[in-house]
């Protein structure tokens, strides 16, 4: 059976309440950006809303692998950027769901990897669910 692995990640210290609303959008594309940076061209990154993104890693061969793809999306997200001549840097609380076994749907695949991603925030580390 084939594994895969569902993160949601929610971005930090990113605000369109104290910055012009094309800002936070700039940096939502930033979010998305680094993350497309970290992965593989199999795996999908999309925006779920606010400040919510949905990654999915296919084929996935160990928890380690997942391990290392999430520390190169933490690091890509926390490289400085400059918006109007304020230097910033995004970070995010990431949840992960690893599914190698049995049927699971699309939904509660996401609402695991969403769980997991708010114990994570409460925690400021990632965590996984399996």
């Amino acid at each position: 059976m084939q594994r895969y692995c569902s993160s949601i990640s929610m971005i930090s210290n990113l605000s369109t309440t104290t910055m012009a609303i094309t800002w936070g959008d700039f940096c939502l594309q930033r979010a998305a950006e680094a993350m497309l940076s970290a992965l593989r061209e199999a795996d999908i990154v999309g925006r779920l809303g606010g400040d919510e993104f949905l990654v999915i890693l296919n084929d996935v061969t160990s928890a380690s692998h997942v391990d290392l793809v999430i520390q190169k999306i933490q690091q890509a997200l926390g490289e400085k950027f400059t918006i109007n001549g304020l230097e910033l840097s995004l970070s995010a609380s990431i949840g992960v769901y690893i599914h190698d076994q049995g049927e699971i749907t699309a939904e509660e695949c996401i609402n695991l990897a969403d769980r997991s991603m708010y114990k994570a925030k409460k925690s400021n580390k990632y965590k996984f669910v399996t």
